[in-house]
């Protein structure tokens, strides 16, 4: 990935304390609330959500070494991804459109919120596909 991305990656990670997340599961995938009262870090949510946005629409990876998210590219166009930019960061919606997109969708909500809770401890964690074969 381009180093200026890497940078809002890292910015997230180390801000994690200040930023705030809510998710709500649903029988087809999320919704997530991200913010943050800092307005940098608000900033940099909305900008990360955008860089990966691009990425994946455009055919590319994200954390290419971690399954799932492998996996979620994989599934990718079986979801549909909406976004918001709210005051203080982000809101998306994302569901799925088949039984396996819906699992993915879940796993991805929870591993972003792990990212949020933990921040730089689970930088390199790697996570598990939510569809086993």
């Amino acid at each position: 990935m381009p180093e200026e991305l890497h940078g809002v990656i890292h910015q997230l990670f180390a801000g994690h304390e200040q930023i705030k997340r809510s998710v709500e599961l649903s029988k087809t995938g999320y919704t997530a609330k991200t913010t943050s009262e800092d307005p940098e870090l608000a900033k940099a949510l909305q900008s990360h959500v955008s860089q990966m946005e691009k990425r994946l629409e455009g055919g590319l990876s994200v954390r290419r070494w971690d399954p799932a998210f492998v996996e979620f590219r994989e599934h990718y166009e079986d979801l549909n991804t909406g976004i918001e930019y709210i005051k203080g960061g982000v809101a998306v919606s994302v569901t799925g459109t088949t039984p396996a997109s819906i699992k993915v969708a879940h796993n991805h909500a929870k591993i972003i919120s792990g990212f949020v809770k933990h921040g730089e401890e689970r930088m390199h964690y790697s996570h598990p596909k939510a569809v086993t074969e």
